[in-house]
């Protein structure tokens, strides 16, 4: 037989035997050596940047790390998909150590924001619009510190979760604590104006709280607020807030103003959102109608003189914040006067 063709396929291959006696490939031994070093280089950098197992979800985190959560983020939905996948993605980039899940607790929504939700592995808990939903999170938050945020309020900086949660973390003192938000151009004119115009949620003073007889001590906001969660629950409810702040304080737990932990707030959703919580209330004494009623349209002048001198509201929209100011003051002042005399609803129908 003759000489095999060099180019054909049964042609001896080249090269050097290893110590066992095998082989060794034209070129195998760079490649070998190449990928030893980038493995080196690759055990080094995951040494310095460990992977954050907070992007996984809490379900598999728990089955496959073993890990628990220092932080639980609420996000509060209702048919919110047009700024929730914004919101989970500055989530994701939150530049903070401690182990983040986070929790939906979804009002009924019928556009995308479940499936949203659901492609992204977050677990989803279910209350009806105006009920208190706090209890639900306490049982199933792993978190030391829960974070509570509503659908359209976007994180401004990476820093804002280590700014409002570890805090509380490190505080030991500390029960609940706040950030600063901003409304975006996209809010109606009254809520932005009674926020520019709260220097206890607009940014123009850091408090703090032990009390609740201070400008700010029995406010508490519907978003961007964390507390700690033996405070939450001895808090106890979410729907009446001044009485459980004062229980707060009874149990020689501090609210905090971090305005430093900024969130902007988007859209008309937000009226409803943070109407109770800017709202003037000074309830009288249990069956105190007109006293409750006379407070309402208190709270109403009190409204229209902060819009006036301290919301920064262009003056083409200071006519309309006005109107919403009179028109919700007077709608809850009437809605009070039916509850106790139901009369008036007959005759409101006719």
């Amino acid at each position: 037989m003759g000489r095999r063709n060099r180019g054909g396929r049964g042609r001896h291959r080249s090269g050097q035997r290893d110590d066992q006696g095998n082989r060794r490939q034209k070129g195998e031994g760079r490649e070998r050596s190449s990928h030893e070093g980038g493995r080196q280089n690759y055990n080094r950098h995951h040494d310095q940047n460990p992977p954050r197992a907070r992007n996984l979800p809490s379900m598999m985190r728990r089955m496959f790390l073993g890990a628990t959560a220092d932080i639980t983020v609420v996000i509060r939905t209702d048919n919110g998909d047009a700024w929730l996948e914004e919101l989970l993605a500055s989530l994701r980039n939150q530049d903070v150590t401690s182990e983040v899940e986070t929790i939906a607790v979804d009002a009924g929504s019928t556009d995308r924001t479940p499936l949203i939700l659901r492609a992204r592995g977050i677990r989803t808990l279910h209350a009806r619009p105006g009920t208190d939903y706090l209890q639900q999170v306490l049982d199933v938050a792993e978190g030391d510190v829960i974070v509570f945020l509503s659908q359209d309020t976007l994180p401004l900086k990476q820093e804002w979760l280590k700014n409002l949660a570890v805090p509380l973390l490190d505080d030991k003192r500390m029960g609940l604590a706040y950030g600063r938000v901003i409304a975006d151009a996209s809010v109606p004119p009254y809520p932005r104006g009674l926020i520019s115009a709260r220097s206890y949620v607009s940014g123009k003073e850091t408090l703090g709280y032990t009390r609740g007889d201070a400008p700010g001590a029995n406010y508490f906001p519907s978003t961007n607020v964390a507390g700690r969660k033996k405070a939450l629950m001895q808090l106890g409810s979410f729907t009446a807030a001044s009485q459980s702040l004062q229980r707060l304080y009874a149990n020689d737990w501090s609210k905090f103003y971090l305005p430093h932990a900024v969130a902007v707030i988007k859209g008309e959703t937000t009226s409803s959102a943070l109407f109770e919580a800017l709202s003037v209330k000074r309830e009288g004494e249990p069956g105190a109608m007109g006293r409750m009623v006379a407070d309402e349209f208190h709270g109403m002048l009190h409204d229209l003189f902060e819009l006036s001198n301290h919301g920064d509201l262009p003056n083409g929209q200071r006519g309309e914040a006005y109107l919403s100011a009179m028109a919700l003051h007077s709608d809850r002042a009437l809605r009070l006067v039916k509850e106790r005399y139901p009369i008036l609803k007959k005759l409101s129908r006719k």
